[in-house]
């Protein structure tokens, strides 16, 4: 039996822990979006047999783009579970909604690798998983002049700039994405003189602390104020005790001499894979 949301999120994460087991992966669900899902938000898809769940399609909406990530129970593939997934979300209408489905999953996944042989997904890029090591040197550079601020609901257009302006989204697309999804209280700006001059989010999860959203505005680039802000989160987050993480696009050498800088390090990567409109 096909369903969609709601569900019983521990049957999910049940599963996620059974397939990253067998598999020795992990997998990108991005949990703070499916435990944020409205009751009536019909986002995600799942199989049940026998009262067991076999199979999930996570569906993450980004304006005019959609990032999807799924799985299905080892004892079950190879039984289309995971194409039954896919009908179910890319049907007619949303194929016309979206100018980009991507579809993600971890680069060791073979699994993965021999179910995208079947479907019309072409692979396009991959973003680096990076992990705080310890010793990092988080003393320097001192900016005493940055600080960081948690945004307000007042702080969404300022937000929704900063994310336009940094991973080149429409401007309109960002603030429908805030609207919507995202949490805005998880977000911080970078303050310099009482002006916003960047931002960035931090979800935190059973002992992890993931830095996501990183952007500096463009003039303001190149003067320290990333890294100053980078290193008072690693501060924090390590000082409470959480493991820090971020993500990185490859084409993004500028961002991965940052972060190596203050004391990452790659640990594991996720490809994406296009969706090939006929």
């Amino acid at each position: 039996m096909i369903v969609t949301n709601p569900f019983n999120w521990e049957d999910v994460k049940e599963l996620q822990r059974i397939c990253e087991a067998r598999d020795s992966i992990v997998l990108k669900l991005n949990w703070d979006t499916l435990l944020s899902r409205k009751p009536d938000e019909k986002a995600d898809w799942a199989e049940y047999r026998n009262g067991r769940l076999i199979g999930f399609l996570g569906f993450y909406d980004f304006g005019s783009s959609v990032e999807l990530c799924g799985m299905v129970h080892p004892e079950y593939r190879r039984q289309g579970v995971f194409t039954g997934l896919l009908q179910k979300v890319l049907t007619p209408e949303r194929l016309a909604k979206y100018k980009q489905i991507l579809l993600n999953a971890p680069e060791n996944s073979e699994s993965a690798k021999a179910f995208l042989n079947s479907v019309p997904f072409t692979y396009d890029f991959s973003e680096y998983q990076m992990k705080y090591e310890p010793s990092g040197d988080l003393s320097l550079p001192v900016r005493e002049d940055v600080i960081l601020r948690r945004a307000e609901a007042k702080d969404v257009p300022v937000l929704a700039r900063f994310d336009s302006d940094g991973f080149d989204m429409p401007l309109d697309e960002s603030l429908s994405f805030y609207e919507n999804y995202e949490t805005v209280a998880e977000n911080e700006l970078l303050m310099l003189d009482d002006n916003p001059v960047g931002k960035l989010r931090v979800s935190r999860s059973n002992g992890e602390a993931w830095i996501y959203g990183f952007a500096v505005s463009p003039s303001y680039r190149g003067h320290g104020i990333g890294s100053a802000a980078l290193r008072e989160v690693v501060r924090r987050e390590t000082a409470s005790g959480c493991e820090v993480w971020l993500e990185v696009a490859l084409d993004n050498p500028n961002a991965m001499r940052l972060y190596e800088s203050t004391g990452f390090r790659t640990v594991r990567a996720q490809n994406y894979y296009r969706y090939n409109f006929a």
